[in-house]
């Protein structure tokens, strides 16, 4: 797992701060605020799609109150997992950014579909949407040049997704090394399954919604459905099983194009609000 296990010293101090009984919101504000970065990040999160508002949040202390003492858990760990996102991956062939862009893209769509679906809550299927390839994060920095070949040839000569790639050469994939991740970092249940199980999902899951929130990402962003290893399609029972909304059928291609624009309309906006620095 490399450094990802080793977070900042901010961020455990945090963690340590949201499990006592005896903190409070200031206090853990206080030590968000050291780091400047990471509390520009949390404000932007609060500020995003996610916790759509009338007003802005300024102060890191408003934000914590707004989303609640609880959640802060999550929104420190995707604000922290920002940072490594942004960064170039080249086993997958990503750009600096490029998976940032998607696992934000994933999550504005996962967002659109729970609440078109009514499964679940909108903002646990926000943050499994941040955090569903952390593992790919995982792999692209453990991985030996001749690992990274191996699952690389299986993609260009098999034409095999990076999921079936990394199954074959290590018997897990990206999913399942996200997920153990997660549950070092003592992220909830019901997320660190959606991000196991997001390219196996079973119907009317909260997997199912991050699995179908992923290809739409894809088509929204600019990786393309064509590009080697990302070629993912979802199987119809997994899109009936989401409601009518995306049940294949009469309308089907406008249905999607709407979709692709939320999704393109909150990574702008949740893009902007994330880059904009704590007061």
């Amino acid at each position: 797992m490399g450094d990802l296990q080793a977070v900042s010293s901010v961020v455990t101090r945090a963690l340590e701060c949201i499990d006592s009984s005896r903190s409070s919101s200031a206090e853990l504000a206080a030590i968000v605020s050291t780091d400047p970065t990471l509390s520009g990040r949390l404000v932007g999160i609060a500020n995003s799609w996610l916790y759509s508002s009338s007003r802005r949040f300024v102060t890191v202390h408003e934000a914590i109150v707004r989303v609640g003492y609880r959640n802060v858990r999550d929104l420190l760990l995707a604000a922290m997992v920002v940072g490594m996102a942004r960064a170039p991956l080249r086993l997958y062939g990503l750009g600096p950014g490029e998976l940032w862009r998607h696992s934000l893209a994933t999550a504005v769509a996962a967002k659109v579909l729970v609440t078109d679906a009514k499964i679940g809550n909108p903002e646990r299927g926000y943050m499994a949407g941040l955090l569903h390839d952390v593992g790919r994060i995982i792999f692209d920095r453990a991985l030996s040049p001749g690992e990274v070949s191996a699952v690389q040839d299986l993609v260009r000569t098999r034409n095999a997704s990076f999921h079936d790639a990394e199954t074959a050469v290590f018997g897990f994939s990206h999913g399942e090394a996200g997920a153990y991740q997660l549950q070092l970092w003592r992220v909830d249940a019901d997320t660190i399954e959606a991000v196991a199980a997001h390219h196996r999902p079973k119907p009317g899951t909260l997997a199912a919604i991050i699995h179908t929130a992923d290809v739409l990402a894809i088509i929204a962003t600019t990786k393309t459905v064509a590009a080697p290893g990302w070629s993912y399609a979802v199987a119809p029972k997994i899109l009936a099983s989401l409601g009518p909304a995306l049940a294949a059928g009469k309308d089907w291609q406008s249905r999607l194009d709407r979709f692709v624009a939320e999704i393109r309309i909150g990574v702008a906006e949740a893009d902007r609000l994330l880059s904009t620095p704590a007061q």
